[in-house]
């Protein structure tokens, strides 16, 4: 998804690119490598990605913000921008679109990416099991610590909330990503799953309890040694621009 969303993004030498919830920089690191000389901001709430973020790329700048509130731009000064798994977190999503459809030059582009959660699919014995813990993990009830909001269901719907906004939709494209060993879908999503799901079930929430967790990370292995593991998860990028 970072590299995808950084060829739609494709910044000029002098363009300005912000992007809303940056994390680590991943995605600014894929643009980086395209576009040297673009001059490159992340947003986010968290302060500890954002650190990393100016460490691995010392000539973009990084702004701790909250983005529920106005963006902090002037209107029309931004070339691109640019979200990866931003939108669902936040309680008023269409306040966000608008705020990127003020801050965007006329014709400036968004490039909005995000993972549709309730398409992840994994193939284990169980599958009564596998839907209780994907489904635990997609509604998230315990969220991470900057969320306000969860919406699985956000990347199939990200289109329709563009349409309705004040931004021009161009296109929309669906990413699947499939792994077919467990020791590559464990650092991709499975890790993260069994983390998210274990502080769920850990307070008595969600669709499984520890044991079940246990069972669940026993099943995936036997599914990975008798060849019938499987793991995929369909994201959405959507592009659109600010009349004009």
């Amino acid at each position: 998804m970072h590299e995808r969303i950084a060829d739609l993004a494709d910044p000029g030498p002098a363009d300005t690119l912000v992007d809303l919830g940056a994390g680590h920089g991943d995605t600014l690191a894929a643009i980086t490598r395209r576009s040297p000389s673009a001059r490159l901001i992340g947003l986010d709430l968290n302060p500890e990605p954002l650190r990393r973020l100016t460490d691995a790329l010392p000539g973009a700048g990084a702004v701790q913000h909250d983005l529920s509130g106005p963006l902090p731009f002037a209107d029309g000064r931004v070339d691109v921008v640019i979200s990866n798994n931003t939108f669902e977190c936040l309680t008023d999503p269409a306040a966000l679109l608008a705020e990127i459809a003020r801050v965007l030059r006329p014709g400036g582009r968004a490039v909005l990416g995000h993972t549709d959660f309730e398409t992840i699919a994994v193939a284990i014995a169980d599958r009564d099991l596998a839907r209780r813990v994907l489904l635990t993990y997609a509604e998230l009830p315990v969220p991470y610590e900057y969320m306000a909001a969860t919406d699985p269901q956000l990347g199939r719907r990200l289109a329709g909330l563009v349409r309705r906004s004040p931004l021009a939709l161009e296109s929309v494209e669906a990413h699947t990503t499939v792994s077919p060993t467990l020791a590559e879908a464990m650092p991709l999503r499975l890790g993260e799953i069994h983390d998210a799901v274990h502080r769920c079930a850990d307070r008595g929430l969600g669709h499984v309890s520890l044991d079940e967790l246990a069972e669940w990370s026993r099943q995936l292995q036997a599914a990975q040694d008798d060849g019938d593991f499987l793991f995929s998860e369909t994201a959405y990028v959507v592009t659109a621009r600010r009349a004009g």
